[in-house]
């Protein structure tokens, strides 16, 4: 064979993703290979446009058989297995191409390939990791096998799996992707004639529980998750996998004793990693156990950095580095306000992933409350370059999103050398933050159907429909999928001074967030306006803002709102749980437990309020609330560092 790889795919309506796909291994493959199982969109016609091997293959549910089909149309020594919904980026396409012409010919050897998941919604930025066997050679005697979620097998033996650092992104586990393709339906019913053979082994338990786990049915995941570790040899490179599901599944169910007692058991199976250092502080960190979650965290991260080299993860390289920092940040900030730590976990964030936008966002922000802007660029310059544009525009980005003036004005700034605009709604942004209507309008007018259908688009145009005061913008705006939607009509109203229903439903949610906005980009006589409009709200509106402002680390202003609401009776249990975790904090231990003994009255279903105040109680008062903690929770029990306190 004198082709070197070979991309080999099966397809059905992949029309939304199917060029990115075929577009990202431009060059790094000799050949495609496109096999279509009955699309009725535009999908042949794109996967055409980039190669003339397009297969068809009539579907007997069997992802097996249609993938066998495809692996044996391709003529390359090597083939690279993706779905329509991975694609592969930054791809060092000379050095993999070098490396596969060099490997030793082996019929027996496959390489597992690292996969990120994108998982949520679009926007969110959660990525679960998992591999597969991916690239391999071409051989008669190498086969896929079992009808889904197949598995790569060698006629002759077992195939020897090596790992190859090759990623692969992955957004089929996307919400909108899930809803759209209804993947469920379609997996549940090849699971559905396994079932009925009773020819399900424990590879396609697993895979089905898995399937439980992404319709959320947590209880049948168990079910079916339990079956296969009893059964399944540990040795199996999914059986890691196994184990962390179930942890999520019992966590999920409320189930922390068997939660816990499988995270000891698999410390013990797995000593010296930082996984199940990391699962244990997620769920002490769940139960309220603050300082054993940071000791936990902690040593998952000492095993990542003392690792020289070795692999120190069994799941992912993310347990011992941005899933602890991103936990730790949070503890630090919001139970023991420590900022300095705080920042500290933030810069680490950043520095391992720097397109982490929603930690680099919290960063700055943090930073502009402390420090004066040219210390702020001083620090950001250690840790991006000022001189590309890319960077550049991420860092106007974020300092646009925070509402910064000083340091909006002076990215933009070094930003206009390189004569490039942002999109219309960071401009947009922009002018609200200098408080040019003008601005706004030209780059108002400059907005696509696309970037209407965007949430920070939404907030730009009801922010400035305040600021200004004028419909004209919420009635060009017609996109009715955002969180502010539902103060549309009630803006309406105020802005043209017409008399308000009180009988209708306030919006407290979004006009909490309005307000937020308003507030953000530092239009603070508009904020005043606003929130003063709603004297009969006014209680309600203050609890929200107090809840945001104490978020925001802006504490002055949360313990202002908190004094209002607290004078007429009407603190509400998170603000009640905010002040005392303020007061302990400080060291101010009675008042501070007094506030959550409020919290706890007013929201007797929250299990982190219990036990901060046992673990900062003493005498009959932690006895006591130590068995309201049982009474409430007694599936809590039996939890070892629970019945220590």
């Amino acid at each position: 064979m004198t082709k070197l790889l070979s991309l080999c795919m099966i397809v059905k309506n992949e029309e939304k993703v199917l060029k990115r796909c075929l577009e990202s291994v431009q060059g790094l493959v000799d050949e495609i290979v496109v096999v279509d199982t009955g699309s009725t969109d535009r999908t042949v016609e794109i996967a055409r446009e980039f190669t003339s091997h397009v297969y068809f293959f009539e579907w007997i549910n069997d992802f097996a058989a249609a993938k066998n089909f495809s692996i044996r149309h391709a003529t390359s020594r090597w083939i690279l297995n993706l779905d329509a919904d991975e694609y592969l980026q930054d791809v060092d396409i000379k050095k993999i191409r070098h490396e596969l012409d060099n490997l030793p010919e082996s019929e027996s050897t496959a390489f597992i390939l690292p996969i990120y998941n994108f998982t949520g919604t679009i926007n969110s930025g959660k990525v679960l990791n998992s591999s597969g066997a991916r690239l391999f050679p071409n051989h008669p005697d190498i086969e896929f096998r079992s009808p889904i979620h197949e598995q790569l097998y060698w006629k002759h033996g077992e195939l020897r799996f090596l790992e190859y650092p090759l990623i692969i992104y992955h957004t089929g586990y996307l919400e909108e992707t899930k809803l759209e393709k209804n993947k469920s339906t379609r997996n549940m019913s090849i699971f559905n004639d396994l079932l009925k053979k009773k020819t399900l082994d424990t590879y396609e338990t697993f895979t089905l529980a898995n399937e439980y786990m992404i319709m959320r049915d947590y209880k049948k995941a168990i079910y079916y998750y339990e079956k296969v570790y009893k059964k399944a040899e540990k040795r199996q490179d999914w059986y890691p996998h196994c184990v962390e599901r179930m942890i999520t599944a019992y966590t999920e169910l409320d189930r922390y004793k068997e939660a816990y007692a499988l995270i000891e058991e698999s410390v013990k199976l797995w000593p010296g990693y930082s996984d199940l250092h990391c699962f244990k502080g997620l769920l002490l960190d769940k139960l309220g156990f603050y300082k054993e979650a940071v000791s936990e965290l902690s040593q998952s991260i000492e095993i990542a950095e003392s690792s020289n080299g070795r692999q120190y993860w069994i799941l992912s390289p993310n347990n011992g580095t941005t899933l602890p920092y991103s936990k730790l940040a949070d503890i630090y900030f919001e139970r023991y306000k420590d900022i300095s730590k705080t920042v500290y976990y933030f810069t680490k964030l950043v520095q391992s992933n720097p397109k982490d936008i929603k930690h680099l966002y919290k960063l700055v922000h943090l930073l502009t409350l402390t420090e004066p802007v040219s210390e702020i660029v001083k620090f950001l310059e250690r840790l991006f370059s000022h001189t590309d544009p890319i960077q550049l525009r991420m860092l106007l980005q974020i300092a646009i999103t925070v509402g910064h003036y000083e340091l909006s004005q002076y990215y933009y700034s070094l930003y206009q050398k390189f004569n490039i605009e942002l999109s219309p709604v960071y401009m947009m942004l922009y002018g609200i933050i200098q408080n040019n209507q003008a601005w706004f309008n030209k780059h108002f007018s400059q907005l696509s159907e696309e970037d209407c259908n965007n949430e920070l688009a939404a907030r730009a145009v009801y922010t400035a429909s305040c600021v200004w005061k004028t419909t004209d913008y919420m009635d060009r705006f017609t996109i009715s999928n955002n969180l502010l939607k539902p103060v549309e009509p009630l803006l309406k109203k105020i802005i043209v001074d017409t008399t308000l229903d009180e009988s209708v439903d306030f919006p407290y949610d979004s006009m909490a967030i309005l307000l937020s906005e308003i507030f953000k980009v530092g239009q603070y006589d508009v904020y005043d306006w606003l929130i003063n409009l709603f004297p009969a709200h006014f209680n309600k509106l203050a609890n929200l803002m107090g809840d945001y402002f104490f978020k925001q680390n802006q504490i002055e202003l949360a313990l202002d709102y908190y004094s209002m609401v607290l004078a007429n009776n009407e603190l509400e249990a998170q603000g009640y749980e905010h002040l005392g975790i303020l007061y302990i904090a400080q060291g101010d231990i009675q008042e501070g437990l007094e506030f959550i003994e409020k919290a706890i009255e007013l929201l007797p279903t929250k299990v982190t309020l219990y036990t901060t105040y046992c673990l900062h109680a003493d005498g009959e008062k932690r006895a006591r609330y130590k068995e309201l903690l049982f009474n409430a929770f007694p599936q809590y029990k039996g939890l070892p560092f629970i019945k220590s306190m």
